[in-house]
């Protein structure tokens, strides 16, 4: 038998059962929806009233298409079977299906709400309510509202760049036109309060929509009726917040003195030019040093003099005690011992008065070094002294350089009066200029103040799903305005022309500068006068140019008297004007103007002195006077103003013929009147001199009595100290003659046969000599 297993059969795969679907559920439709209708009738019946797509799809495909069969039209039935029958004729229509499910018959329910709230009325009431009350809102705003807001608005607006009050009058706005109407505007001047800046009559302004649209104020264009400046106001005009800017006083610059040589008062031309001479601003300084030197060795001096008394005081005293070693016979003292006690007591006498003589020599050391300091001061003030009287010279030369009136003086005189003649009328057309930049640079400001955000800006994902379109745009800075413009006639048949172009909050977005073109002339029967002005202030960030301006003008009668004009001897001065300057500003702050006038039919009215006479004389050989003026304004250095003219030589020649008439006379009256001056300056300027050379001799005074004290001193301590040995050797030669006898009584005892007794002699202490020499 064989052990192998039979196999095992193997299992049948059972076969995956397929669920059958479930059978669906069929719902009634709803009987809103049961009627049969035409494509047309669905359409009107109920399609209408809905307005998504996939709705009206799925309406549609709720119906299917059924052909039925009616009678034909115009034919009766017969109501006989007999007779036949009745005709037909099959059609299509649309009836609701009958396999609906549950969800389909749920969402013709929805919809069937939907249909009959829109049949009820095809127009929806609730938001068309809302917007006829929004509609409404705008309107009343905008007729009641929206202009005085917006006039408010603006009046801030202009207040805040101008500092100063403003009034709007009648502002309407045109949403349609984008165009602004005013009857006028008004800005007051912050400077001068009771003053307006400017008044503007009616005026029209024109919007950019684009920009206005985007939050921008771009103006294109305003056209003004009139402007007029400086106008008077009943109101003040200032802000509580924004006082007037404070300006600096005027300074007049120092006009050289005027000689009139047929007239020449040497004193007055000092008087006047004192002050600038060196001569008495160096006998200053010396009197000063006299005085400072004085101050310093006052109190040392001083202090010497109390303390040379004393020490004076004690020499003598310590001479006077000394009087009693003096006398001592010290040959007479037989005993030794009293011959010690003597030596001791001078030993002693001589240590104080070592102490005496030191203080002594302390206290001279100090007053020569008193006597070296002032005798190296009163040096150095006599070589101030020298050098006072040697700029004599120096300052003769400045005051007769005036009465050389060919050298050009007379042009130095004459610059500055015609200087401040011109700084006088140009000061409002200055300050109006200032204004108009400083309004600028605030309106500039208006972008940096926007607020900027700091959100992170999000990196755009690229897609490449197509080409890559680029459509041009517009950036507009926050504040624009094109134009403003006005054109028109005053009376006095003037016509008035003012263009002002490209002010903008972001000159480097607009880049163009701002520019200003006025016109005036008179077209009538006048004088046929005309005035241009050109100027253009650029504001961009690299622009190396601030502003540039040109003006000219040609017809004006000038007719001036006194005023300035009078420091030069003249009464006044006329003339026809033709003008012509321009005016170049860089961004660091610095200006150049150039230009000149030509003045026709010119003459000096009432001339007075030896310039005022040369220049009418010269004026009468040409036919105009020619005027060229030059000024330049630097921020780090002075400025300088100059000019020329035509006439220059003519006067410098007719000057230097009047001078020579008259020069010599006037120099040696000039050089008389200086030298009397100064005496006259210095008198009594020098009183600390003479006490500083009392103190001087005060010192030296007291110098020579402490070396007279100090040399007694000495002498006295020479004289103890010799007295000192001879006491020394005096008890020496007594201590021999003592061991002599003591030696010779010895020897006798010794004869005698007794025992011998010697002491031993007294012995001398030498003297330790405490003095110094």
């Amino acid at each position: 038998m064989s052990d192998e297993k039979p196999a095992k059969p193997a299992k049948a795969k059972k076969a995956k059962s397929v669920k059958e679907p479930k059978p669906k559920k069929i719902k009634k439709a709803p009987g809103f929806y049961k009627k049969a209708l035409s494509q047309k009738q669905l359409e009107k019946r109920y399609l209408k009233f809905i307005e998504v797509p996939t709705d009206k799809a799925f309406i549609s495909s709720c119906y299917e298409k059924k052909t039925e069969v009616k009678p034909a039209k115009g034919k009766k039935p017969e109501l006989s079977a007999e007779r036949g029958s009745p005709p037909e004729e099959t059609y299509e229509i649309l009836r609701i299906r009958t396999d609906l499910d549950v969800k389909e018959v749920k969402r013709l329910n929805q919809l069937k709400n939907f249909i009959k709230r829109n049949r009820k009325s095809s127009v929806n009431v609730l938001p068309l309510g809302i917007a006829a009350i929004v509609a409404a809102g705008i309107a009343v705003f905008v007729l009641f509202f929206m202009d005085p807001l917006l006039e408010k608005a603006l009046e801030t607006g202009l207040e805040m760049i101008f500092e100063a009050k403003v009034d709007a009058d009648n502002f309407k706005l045109s949403i349609i036109k984008f165009e602004i109407a005013m009857t006028g505007l008004t800005i007051a001047d912050r400077d001068s309060p009771m003053k307006n800046l400017v008044q503007f009559s009616r005026m029209d302004i024109r919007l950019k929509p684009q920009a206005v649209l985007r939050g921008k104020v771009y103006i294109e264009e305003i056209r003004a009726d009139a402007l007029r400046f400086g106008t008077a106001r009943t109101v003040s005009g200032a802000l509580p917040a924004k006082p007037p800017k404070e300006k600096p006083p005027k300074e007049d610059k120092p006009i050289p003195p005027l000689v009139d040589l047929a007239n020449f008062d040497a004193m007055a031309l000092l008087n006047q030019e004192f002050e600038k001479l060196q001569t008495p601003k160096l006998y200053d300084a010396a009197a000063a040093f006299y005085t400072t030197t004085y101050d310093k060795y006052k109190g040392q001096a001083e202090l010497v003099q109390t303390r040379s008394k004393e020490l004076i005081a004690r020499g003598n005293e310590v001479l006077e005690e000394a009087k009693q070693f003096s006398n001592i016979n010290l040959g007479n003292i037989k005993d030794i011992n009293e011959l010690n006690r003597i030596r001791t007591q001078i030993q002693g006498f001589i240590a104080e008065l070592n102490t005496t003589t030191d203080t002594v020599k302390s206290t001279v050391d100090e007053a020569q070094g008193i006597i070296t300091g002032i005798e190296g001061d009163v040096r150095s003030a006599e070589q101030m002294v020298r050098n006072a009287q040697a700029s004599i010279g120096a300052d003769l030369a400045h005051l007769k350089s005036y009465l050389d009136l060919s050298s050009g003086a007379a042009m130095e005189v004459v610059e500055p009066v015609i200087m401040n003649l011109l700084t006088d009328s140009a000061l409002v057309y200055l300050d109006y200029g200032n204004r108009a930049l400083e309004i600028l640079e605030k309106v500039k400001e208006i972008q940096a103040m926007i607020p900027k955000s700091d959100k992170p800006v999000k990196a755009k994902k690229e897609k490449f799903k197509g080409r890559d379109v680029a459509f041009p745009t517009s950036s507009y800075p926050q504040f624009f305005l094109g134009e403003l413009a006005t054109d028109v006639f005053t009376p006095g048949n003037w016509h008035w022309g003012f263009d002002l172009k490209g002010v903008s909050s972001d000159p480097d977005l607009s880049n163009a500068p701002t520019s200003l073109a006025l016109s005036l002339e008179e077209t009538g029967d006048g004088l046929n006068r005309t005035a241009s002005f050109n100027g253009a202030a650029d504001f961009r960030s690299k622009a190396a140019e601030r502003f540039n301006a040109n003006i000219n003008a040609g017809g004006f009668p000038v007719n001036m008297r006194a005023g300035g004009l009078s420091k030069i001897g003249v009464g006044g001065f006329s003339g026809n004007a033709d003008f012509r300057f321009s005016l170049t500003g860089m961004a660091g702050g610095s200006f150049t103007g150039t230009g000149g006038a030509a003045l026709a039919h010119s003459r000096i009215i009432d001339p007075s002195n030896t310039i005022a006479k040369a220049i009418s004389d010269a004026m009468t050989e040409v036919e105009a006077l020619d005027l060229g003026i030059k000024y330049e304004h630097n921020v780090s250095a002075s400025d300088h103003f100059s000019i020329n003219t035509n006439i220059g030589n003519i006067v410098m020649e007719a000057l230097k013929k009047a001078a020579q008439q008259y020069i010599k006379k006037a120099e040696e009256e000039l050089e008389k009147a200086l030298r009397a001056k100064i005496d006259q300056y210095i008198d009594g300027r020098f009183v600390s001199k003479e006490e500083l050379d009392m103190v001087f001799a005060a010192v030296k005074g007291d110098k020579s009595a402490m070396d007279g004290i100090r040399n007694n001193l000495n002498n006295k301590k020479d004289e103890l100290e010799n007295k000192l040995k001879s006491a020394a050797n005096e008890a020496i030669n007594q201590a021999k003659d003592e061991a002599k006898e003591q030696a010779q009584q010895a020897i006798e005892d010794l004869r005698q046969g007794k025992t011998p007794s010697i002491q031993a002699p007294t012995a001398p202490s030498l003297p330790s000599l405490p003095f110094k020499r």
